[in-house]
C-alpha cells in the first residue's frame, strides 16, 4: 500500500513548518535556552500541525545536543517523528476517555525514560476526556516527575477545564492561508511529477478551509485520476462542487436582477449533478466576499480590509467590479434569502426549489425578461445584437440615474420630500409598517443615519427589529441608491402621556391592521 501524502510529506523539522511561525519560534527558543515547561496545550483547527509540531518538539528536546545535556542518539529522531520511540507515549482521548486510562498512565509515569532524557506524553483531542479523567490528569500535572513532559492537543479548547489550561503553556494554532496551502500542494504535485493548474491548486486550497491535512487528502483524490496534467474542471468534478464561473454567473445575474439567467444557471448546476446545498453555501461565501468589497467601495477606503478573504486574483477582480454595481443593503438582502434557502433544502420535495424561490424574492416579480435571440451564423448579426445590448444598457443606466439622488445632494429635506414614496413602497410588503410610518416624519440626517421620532416605545421596537430594518434598508437603497439606516427614537412629547385610550387603540390598529369593534 502506498504511503498517504500527508504522511509522506509531513514536516521533519521546525523549518519545514508553514503558517505557525509564532509557535515555532517560541518552542525553538525554549529548547535552545533549555527552558522547558512540564505541560503544553496546543489548540486550533484540525489539520493545522498540532500533532506534527508535538512530535518535532519531542524529537528535538531529546535528540538535540545542548550544553550540560546528554541527548539521545540522533538516529532516534526519526522514531519520535513516526511515533515509534519507546519514550513517546501517544494517547487518543477520543477512544480513551475514562479515568482508568489516565490512572494506568499515572502508574508508569514515575518510571525513568528507557532511552531518551525525557518521556513525552502526547494526548490528542484531550477535550474528549471524562470529568473523572480530567481530575486524574490534573493531579498528575500538579506533581509531575522531572523527566515527564505533557503535550495536550485539542480542537475544542472551550471544553477543557480551566484548571487544566492554567497548568499548561498554551499555543493557539491558526488556519493556514490560501497562499501557504497553494504553494505547499503545488510543490507536492511537482515532486509527484504532476502538473497542477494554478486555478486547480487554489480550488483545493479553498475547499481545505485552512487545513493542510485536508488539502493533502483532496490532492490524493486528484492524483487518483492518474492524469499528469490536472485542470480546474477535473478538480471541480472530483470535489463535487460547481465551478466558480457558475457562482460568479449567478451573483452577476442577481446583481442585475436578471431572473431568467439566474434560474437557468441553477438548473444547469442541478443538471450537472452538483450538490445544490454545497452550491448555495459556496454562493453565500462569495456574497460575503462581495459584501466586503461593496463596503470598501462605499466607504472609499483601500482594499486592505479584504486581504483576509481566501480569494484568488481573478475573484478579487470580479468582486471589485460587481461592487460598483450594487450596494451593501442589496447584498444583505441576497445573503438573507440564500440563508433561508439553505435551511429549507433538506425538507424540500424539489432540491433546487428553495434557491429558485430566493431568486424570485431577490430579483422581484417585475424582473426584466431576457428574451432568447434566435441563433444565427452570420457574424454581422451577432455584432449588431451586442451593439443593441450596449445601447440598451446605457439607456437603462441613464434612466436609473434620473430616478436616484446624488449623495452630495442628499439632505433631510430631500428625504422628507420623498417620504410618501417610501411609505408607498413599504405598503406592498408590510401595510402595518406603512401605517406606522405615515404617522411619523424624519427630522435629521447624520452619517447616513435618519432620525425618526415616533410616539411610543412599542413603535421604536417595531421599527428596530431585524426584518423591519432589512425592509427599510432595501427600500431606502432603491429610492436613494445609497446605504441609509432609519434610527427610530421615542418623541419627547408630554402630550403623549395624556393621550386617550381611543388614540392608543387607533395607533395599534394602524400598526397591527384590523378594525376596532365596539361592544
Amino acid at each position: 500500500m502506498s504511503q498517504t501524502l500527508y504522511r509522506k510529506y509531513r514536516p521533519q523539522k521546525f523549518d519545514d513548518i508553514i503558517g505557525q511561525s509564532h509557535i515555532v519560534t517560541t518552542l525553538s527558543n525554549a529548547i535552545s535556552k533549555n527552558r522547558l515547561g512540564h505541560a503544553y496545550l496546543l489548540t486550533g483547527p484540525r489539520g493545522t500541525g498540532k500533532t506534527t509540531i508535538a512530535r518535532i518538539f519531542a524529537a528535538n528536546i531529546n535528540c538535540e545536543k545542548r550544553k550540560d545535556f546528554t541527548p539521545a542518539p540522533l538516529e532516534m529522531y526519526d522514531d519520535f517523528l513516526s511515533g515509534k520511540a519507546l519514550d513517546l507515549i501517544e494517547m487518543d482521548a477520543a477512544s480513551h476517555t475514562g479515568v482508568d486510562n489516565i490512572r494506568q498512565m499515572r502508574e508508569t509515569i514515575s518510571l525513568a525514560p528507557t532511552e531518551a532524557p525525557y518521556k513525552v506524553y502526547i494526548i490528542d483531542e484531550v477535550h474528549m476526556l471524562s470529568t473523572g479523567a480530567f481530575n486524574a490528569l490534573l493531579k498528575t500535572l500538579e506533581e509531575p516527575p522531572a523527566h515527564a513532559i505533557f503535550i495536550l492537543a485539542t480542537t475544542d479548547v472551550h471544553k477543557v477545564p480551566e484548571t487544566i489550561i492554567s497548568r499548561c503553556q498554551r499555543f493557539d494554532f491558526t488556519r493556514l492561508t490560501l497562499a501557504e496551502i497553494t504553494e505547499k500542494i503545488t510543490l507536492i504535485a511537482k515532486a509527484e511529477n504532476v502538473t497542477l493548474d494554478p486555478e486547480a491548486a487554489e480550488m483545493i486550497a479553498i475547499t481545505a478551509n485552512g487545513g493542510m491535512r485536508d488539502a493533502e487528502s483532496l490532492l490524493a483524490q486528484v492524483f487518483a485520476l492518474e492524469d499528469k496534467n490536472v485542470t480546474a474542471k477535473e478538480v471541480s468534478a472530483i470535489l463535487g462542487t460547481s465551478t466558480r464561473e457558475d457562482i460568479h454567473a449567478l451573483i452577476e445575474a442577481l446583481v442585475k436582477k436578471d431572473i431568467w439567467a439566474a434560474m437557468q444557471i441553477t438548473q444547469s448546476v442541478v443538471d450537472g449533478g452538483f450538490n445544490i446545498s454545497v452550491f448555495i453555501e459556496s454562493t453565500i461565501h462569495s456574497l460575503r466576499a462581495l459584501l466586503y468589497h461593496t463596503l470598501v467601495h462605499e466607504s472609499g477606503t483601500t482594499g486592505e480590509q479584504t486581504d483576509h478573504l481566501p480569494l484568488t486574483s481573478t475573484e478579487r477582480s470580479f468582486f471589485t467590479e460587481q461592487a460598483t454595481m450594487t450596494t451593501s443593503g442589496t447584498i444583505l438582502q441576497m445573503i438573507h434569502h440564500c440563508e433561508i434557502a439553505r435551511k429549507n433544502i433538506p425538507g424540500s420535495t424539489i432540491p433546487q426549489l428553495p434557491l429558485e424561490i430566493a431568486i424570485v424574492e431577490i430579483c422581484g416579480p417585475k424582473a426584466p425578461v431576457i428574451k432568447k435571440q434566435t441563433e444565427k451564423s452570420e457574424t454581422t448579426t451577432k455584432s449588431a445584437t451586442k451593439s443593441e445590448k450596449k445601447t440598451e444598457d446605457k439607456t437603462i443606466k441613464k434612466q436609473a440615474a434620473k430616478k436616484t439622488v446624488d449623495k452630495k445632494d442628499l439632505t433631510i429635506e430631500v428625504i422628507q420630500e420623498k417620504w410618501p414614496e417610501l411609505i408607498t413602497a413599504v405598503q406592498k410588503d408590510n401595510p402595518s409598517m406603512a401605517g406606522l410610518l405615515s404617522k411619523a416624519l424624519p427630522t435629521s440626517l447624520e452619517s447616513n443615519k435618519i432620525t425618526l421620532p415616533v410616539k411610543y416605545e412599542l413603535h421604536v421596537e417595531k421599527l428596530s427589529n431585524g426584518e423591519a430594518a432589512l425592509t427599510l434598508s432595501t427600500v431606502l437603497d432603491t429610492i436613494f441608491h445609497t446605504t441609509l439606516k432609519i434610527v427610530p427614537v421615542k418623541k419627547d412629547d408630554s402630550s403623549a402621556k395624556s393621550e386617550s385610550s381611543t388614540d392608543i387603540l387607533a395607533h395599534a390598529k394602524d400598526m397591527l391592521g384590523g378594525t376596532i369593534v365596539k361592544e
